[in-house]
């Protein structure tokens, strides 16, 4: 079982040009951290969970899909519910340039 240090949560909807971009700037950027990738894909139109699942055998990644749209906070809170590690940073998809970084303390 792998106990990870810190998880990062990303909220994304209808982001699947973007996905690939997220992801290799999250793993070049934290090549010594022992962390995980939370994807949550809050009912997105498009292949953005598929897209993202593709990274999984690669990078330690997870993805989890809400069926349908249910917004920022409830997706938050989707990525806080399975997340594993101490710390947990929490932020939007790429192209969102209003994008916020949050973190978590996980007791």
């Amino acid at each position: 079982m792998i106990i990870y240090t810190d998880d990062i949560t990303m909220l994304a909807y209808n982001e699947e040009t973007n996905i690939p971009i997220l992801i290799e700037r999250v793993t070049k950027a934290l090549p010594c951290i022992d962390y995980e990738l939370i994807i949550v894909d809050d009912g997105s139109i498009d292949n953005t969970a598929d897209v993202a699942k593709k990274f999984e055998d690669k990078h330690p990644i997870r993805v989890i899909r809400h069926e349908h749209n249910k917004g920022k906070i409830e997706a938050l809170k989707t990525g806080l519910q399975v997340a594993r590690g101490r710390l947990e940073a929490a932020e939007r998809a790429p192209s969102r340039l209003d994008g916020y970084l949050c973190f978590f303390q996980i007791t």
